[in-house]
C-alpha cells in the first residue's frame, strides 16, 4: 500500500449509507482526482476501489458525528494510539503532523478543523482566504504545499526546508507546521491526566 488517508471520523450521511466521505457537498472526491492522485474520478460509492490504486482509507475514531468538534479528546487519544499501533507493523513508514499556525486575524485565530487545507492547495491568495497574507504565512504555504505534494509522489513528504522524521510508538514524532516547522515528540498524556475528573476523597466508614 502506498498511502493511507486518515480522517477524524465518519459523517452521519457517511455512517448511514456505508462509505467513506459521502456527505453531500464533500470535496474529497474530486480534490483527490484533481491533484492527480487517483487516474479516474471516483465517488464515495467507489471508496472500495482506493485499493486498486495501493490507497487505504480509515478514520481516527469509529464513531459518527454531525462534525468531529463533537468528539472529546479521550476519543482523539486512544484512536491514535491504536491507528499508530496498527500502522507500526506495516512496511510503509507513517507521517504524524499537527497544524499550529495562527491566522493573523482578530488578534489571532487558532487552528481549527482543515485550517490547513489552503496551505496544502497553495490557495494563500484566493480573495476569500487573503486573510493569511504575509510572510510567514506564504512561507509556511511553500512548506505544506510541498510536503504535501512530495508525500503522493514518494510517499516521503521531507524536503531541504524540512526534514521530517516517521512516526514511531516510542519517539511519537510529530511535525509541527507553524512560523516555525519542526519534528518533535508530540505527547499529550499529561493533558489527558488533566482533563480526567478528579477522584472523590475517600470517607472514613
Amino acid at each position: 500500500m502506498k498511502l493511507i488517508i486518515v480522517g477524524c471520523n465518519p459523517g452521519d450521511r457517511s455512517a448511514r449509507v456505508g462509505h467513506y466521505y459521502a456527505g453531500r457537498g464533500n470535496e474529497f472526491w474530486p480534490l483527490l482526482y484533481d491533484s492527480r492522485v487517483i487516474p479516474e474520478l471516483l465517488d464515495h460509492r467507489d471508496d472500495k476501489r482506493m485499493i486498486e490504486f495501493g490507497i487505504g482509507l480509515t478514520d481516527l475514531v469509529k464513531r459518527p458525528t454531525r462534525t468531529p468538534e463533537e468528539l472529546n479528546r479521550e476519543e482523539f487519544a486512544e484512536g491514535r494510539i491504536m491507528l499508530a499501533q496498527k500502522l507500526e507493523k506495516a512496511k510503509a513508514p507513517v507521517y504524524s503532523y499537527m497544524f499550529a499556525y495562527e491566522y493573523p486575524v482578530n488578534g489571532g485565530v487558532t487552528p481549527f478543523h482543515t485550517a490547513e487545507i489552503a496551505f496544502a492547495f497553495h490557495a494563500l491568495n484566493e480573495p476569500h482566504i487573503r486573510i493569511a497574507s504575509g510572510g510567514a504565512g506564504h512561507a509556511l504555504q511553500d512548506l505544506v504545499s510541498q510536503a504535501w505534494v512530495n508525500f503522493a509522489r514518494t510517499g516521503n513528504p521531507s524536503q531541504p526546508a524540512l526534514a521530517w522524521k516517521p512516526y514511531s510508538v516510542a519517539g511519537r514524532e510529530t511535525m509541527v507546521f507553524d512560523t516555525v516547522s519542526e519534528t518533535r515528540p508530540y505527547n499529550d498524556d499529561r493533558l489527558q491526566e488533566l482533563l480526567q475528573p478528579p477522584t472523590p476523597p475517600v470517607r472514613p466508614t
